[in-house]
């Protein structure tokens, strides 16, 4: 058995008012009033309360059986195994009474649709269905007897479609909307016969008809926030932006929702032209009126003020994105930065500077940018170093751009504090010493010590075969960077017995890098010739190994070719040949 997750819906009981002659009466009475007012465990103690003066009040028996089927959602709402199966007992309970009150008043509709209200809210759809049939039967039904009776053949659909019988789900489909139209038809002014029939044409795919009929629940309980949400979805699957703008901006009642709700409406539309459209410009604008709306609506409601802050640095990080892709860099600064004005830890927002950073790497044309354009990049990489602070690549690209635009004081102070926050990394060590060495020429002690570090932690990076090959490659990188800084350092200071001795260890790890050979033609200049003419020899030797097997192939052809013209059909077999 299981519990709709359906909302309880308003009793139509008014055929059930009588004056509180007596002392049933007067507990009938208060057990309604406690059920109206959704106190469902009073009003279930006051009915049965007025079973005890007559036990065979079929009015008491329907009205017990709604109050213990309310009391069971209720419960059912609460935490742990406990709240299911008080739930489960609570819900039986309101069945028996509902039985109870069909057995007292076999010809009574009310008593037949507490029956069947029951029912469907216990899973029993089946049963739920003959039950509620028959009370329309009996006469006069109500808009809660005919949406209780759509709620269960709306779950007889799902039952169908779950043992894949398709005509059945059809059928079950149909009946349920005409059971809401002819709700409709008894009193138009309900929500909920609204809701279920926007919730049948989602259901079959019609779009349009389900977000007019969301509108006509809206308009009568503009502050439902749940029609809302609903409406919502199914603005998204239609993409009907503009209609469902308009709508909001003539729902005057309720201000602060209806700008919430259209601020949601323009996000809908943003990220349809960023992701299906590609249209960034479009896009960027929607997420701005999205911001704008959500403004307007904390305005109006001060209650909303938690829920937009908390959202607005998210709607800022969509904008700069989409302002990203339609390489408006500086006005995706600009939104990605107030993002993080309001939330210094968003972690979309942060993540969106670093692909606005490398956007603009690449567009730019890497290293090959002009300077103007690398001085864009390094004005953007001290940013998003101070905004992420902790994180030390931020420090090292920051440095890397200073020192290309030759602001070698300030590339030198972002390489500190990259190593500050990472001590370990051989590719800060290698590019801080450069820094130190080539363009300030001071503590150069320090900078061999850098290289000497590096050179150490990339080996051991490089020999560990934990490491991912991302890590090895990089290592392998500024293992040789490290290795040739160091040489050159050596070479131009009287070291060069130290420098060779570095150049062998260099070869022997990585033979194939450009700076064996540099060094070797400037350190060992009488080896690197040897080892050239060498290459050249080889090269030789190659070559005429070609030629030679061009020769014997082309006598090999030419033999064969005679010895065609000479075959008369005789001779050797073909076997023997």
């Amino acid at each position: 058995m299981s519990l709709s997750s359906l909302a309880p819906f308003a009793l139509t009981l008014a055929a059930a008012l009588i004056a509180p002659a007596n002392d049933l009466d007067r507990d009938m009475a208060k057990g309604r009033a406690a059920l109206l007012a959704g106190r469902y465990d009073e009003a279930s103690q006051l009915l049965e309360q007025a079973l005890h003066a007559d036990g065979k009040d079929a009015r008491a028996f329907a009205l017990l059986a709604r109050a213990r089927c309310a009391l069971a959602e209720q419960q059912a709402q609460g935490d742990g195994d406990d709240a299911a199966a008080t739930a489960e007992t609570t819900i039986a309970r309101a069945e028996e009474a509902g039985r109870s009150a069909i057995e007292l008043a076999p010809r009574d509709p009310e008593a037949w649709a507490a029956l069947g209200h029951v029912l469907v809210r216990s899973g029993k759809f089946s049963e739920a269905i003959d039950t509620l049939y028959h009370a329309e039967r009996l006469g006069n039904p109500g808009p809660e007897l005919l949406i209780d009776l759509s709620d269960g053949l709306l779950m007889a659909r799902e039952f169908c479609l779950q043992n894949d019988d398709d005509g059945g789900a059809r059928a079950r489909l149909a009946d349920a909307e005409a059971a809401l139209e002819r709700a409709s038809a008894v009193d138009a002014a309900q929500v909920a016969v609204w809701r279920r029939r926007a919730e049948i044409a989602a259901a079959k795919g019609e779009h349009v008809g389900a977000s007019r009929s969301y509108r006509k629940a809206i308009s009568l309980a503009p502050a439902d926030t749940t029609l809302h949400e609903a409406h919502l979805k199914v603005v998204g699957a239609s993409q009907a932006f503009v209609e469902a703008q308009d709508f909001l901006t003539g729902l005057v009642d309720e201000p602060a929702v209806a700008r919430w709700y259209r601020s949601r409406v323009h996000e809908l539309a943003g990220h349809v032209a960023f992701n299906k459209d590609k249209d960034f410009t479009k896009a960027a604008a929607a997420y701005q009126d999205a911001e704008k709306d959500m403004k307007e609506a904390a305005k109006r409601d001060p209650g909303l003020r938690g829920s937009v802050d908390g959202w607005l640095p998210t709607l800022r990080t969509f904008r700069g994105r989409a302002l990203t892709s339609a390489a408006k860099y500086a006005d995706a600064e600009a939104a990605l930065l107030s993002a993080l004005d309001l939330d210094k830890t968003h972690a979309e927002a942060l993540a969106a500077l670093h692909e606005l950073q490398d956007a603009m790497w690449k567009k730019h044309g890497g290293e090959a940018m002009k300077p103007e354009q690398m001085e864009e990049v390094r004005a953007l990489a001290s940013k998003l170093a101070l905004v992420e602070p902790g994180n030390a690549a931020n420090w090292n690209n920051w440095a890397f751009f200073a020192r290309e635009v030759k602001k070698y004081e300030e590339s030198w102070q972002a390489y500190r504090r990259a190593i500050e926050l990472d001590p370990d990394n051989p590719t800060y060590l290698n590019d801080a010493a450069l820094i130190q060495l080539y363009h300030l020429g001071r503590d150069t002690d320090r900078a061999e010590g850098y290289l000497h570090r590096a050179i150490e932690l990339a080996s051991a990076v490089v020999a560990d075969d934990q490491r991912t090959s991302a890590d090895k490659a990089a290592a392998t990188i500024a293992l040789g960077d490290a290795y040739g800084n160091l040489i050159n350092v050596f070479s131009q200071s009287d070291r060069k017995e130290q420098a060779i001795a570095l150049l062998r260890e260099l070869e022997k790890k990585l033979p194939k890098r450009s700076e064996v050979a540099y060094w070797k033609e400037r350190l060992l200049p009488d080896e690197w010739k040897a080892e050239q003419d060498e290459k050249a020899a080889a090269a030789d030797a190659k070559g005429e190994g070609k030629v030679a097997d061009a020769d014997a192939d082309a006598d090999a052809e030419a033999e064969a070719e005679a010895e065609a013209e000479s075959d008369d059909g005789g001779g050797e077999g073909p076997e023997e040949r």
